[in-house]
């Protein structure tokens, strides 16, 4: 318990990281596993990716915890998690060995502890008994590196001094006298409008003369007899078309000067 507790209290200090660990072997010492972690680790920590715990540092900090072995996970992905969560780390660099007949193979992972996500992995096959070399892990280093980076804090902005302004001189206002509108003539509605009546009263006339000679040509006594000849009663008739004629004329006239009058007053 108190082992547990000072592995926290330094852990809290620590900035952030990935803890290296085996997380499986097969046909490999404990011993040969956790070299070619530590091979791994001295990779990372060479091209600036921030560890929480090395490959070494991580065994020991489980063996204080009371986990001898972290390649009993063997592999499985909620055990490596459990362990990052243990030594206090936010990321897990799980690194698997195995050996058949003259290959050693690596298969190395980045997971993330909070949601156990794989974020990066790489497979190797190297000779038996060999560590990778820089080549070899550069790809999956360059990955985990991006990961991990920490963005620059932003450049504090300088605000660029404003331009002196000039007093602009003040230009005097003038002021124009506002002259006011002439009053409207209404000479031209009220000529319209005295033509209109005069058309409309002598159409009014013309009509009731027209009507009365055209009733008047075509009188008849009791017996359906004109008092007038033929050729009178023609006279008479055309007479009072004539009239009606002129009548509709002057009428549309006065009430065309009528309208023209409203329009312009």
């Amino acid at each position: 318990m108190i082992s547990a507790l000072v592995l926290s209290l330094v852990l809290s200090v620590d900035p952030p990281g990935a803890a290296v660990l085996v997380g499986r072997r097969t046909s490999v010492s404990q011993a040969d596993a956790t070299a070619v972690a530590q091979a791994l680790s001295t990779r990372l920590l060479a091209a600036g990716v921030p560890l929480r715990l090395t490959a070494e540092a991580a065994h020991a900090a489980l063996a204080r915890l009371g986990v001898k072995d972290p390649s009993a996970c063997n592999g499985r992905r909620a055990c490596l998690v459990e362990l990052g969560r243990q030594l206090s780390s936010p990321l897990v660099i799980s690194l698997s060995v195995g050996q058949v007949d003259r290959d050693r193979a690596l298969a190395l992972e980045l997971i993330d502890v909070s949601d156990a996500n794989v974020l990066e992995k790489e497979g190797l096959i190297l000779p038996a008994g060999t560590v990778p070399g820089e080549a070899q892990l550069a790809p999956f280093i360059a990955r985990v590196k991006a990961r991990l980076a920490v963005p620059a804090p932003d450049a504090p902005t300088v605000e660029a001094p404003r331009p002196k302004l000039e007093p602009v001189a003040q230009v005097p206002v003038i002021s124009l006298p506002v002259v006011p509108p002439a009053p409207k003539s209404r000479v031209v509605p009220v000529a319209l409008g005295i033509g209109a009546v005069v058309a409309l009263g002598v159409a009014t006339t013309l009509l009731v003369t027209g009507l009365n000679t055209r009733a008047d040509a075509y009188r008849t006594d009791g017996l359906g007899h004109s008092p007038y000849p033929a050729s009178e009663v023609q006279s008479r008739a055309a007479s009072g078309a004539l009239q009606l004629g002129v009548a509709g004329g002057l009428g549309a006239i006065g009430l065309g000067l009528g309208t023209t009058a409203v329009i312009t007053w």
